[in-house]
């Protein structure tokens, strides 16, 4: 069962037999484990906010197109610092101010010719889990 947060599809190396093998099945049992492939994926994440579905969706999507998935990401880790900035500014609790000033230096943009982890995803899926908490809470 592969969770986001653990071992990468790139550290798994199905056998190549076992592809050509599920290759050789009939497009009907190709289908069939498809299925049942997105719906245990749909139940694992059904809690993800829009947002957090659509950058995993982005992740998913662009994994190869380094160049693209880097704007998407930097993109949304310029929006999220730009959130945590307007919750600050609005609260009145300065221990919270504090956390968040904190939180916001560890935000930077990804670097061009660095690798993107599953890691640097985990991160921004779980800031914006904080935003929404720190908004159900204001």
């Amino acid at each position: 069962d592969l969770h986001l947060t653990e071992k990468s599809p790139n550290d798994i190396k199905a056998p190549q037999t076992l592809v050509n093998e599920f290759m050789k099945e009939d497009k009907e049992v190709r289908l069939l484990a498809y299925k049942i492939l997105v719906e245990k994926f749909n139940e694992k994440y059904k809690n993800f906010s829009e947002r957090q579905k659509s950058i995993l969706k982005e992740y998913i999507s662009n994994v190869s197109d380094t160049k693209n998935l880097r704007e998407f990401l930097n993109g949304q880790l310029f929006a999220i610092k730009k959130e945590l900035q307007e919750i600050k500014n609005k609260t009145q609790d300065p221990i919270i101010k504090i956390k968040l000033d904190e939180i916001s230096k560890f935000i930077k943009p990804l670097k061009e010719g660095h690798t993107i982890k599953e890691e640097v995803v985990t991160g921004i899926l779980q800031y914006c889990d904080l935003i929404d908490e720190l908004k159900r809470q204001a």
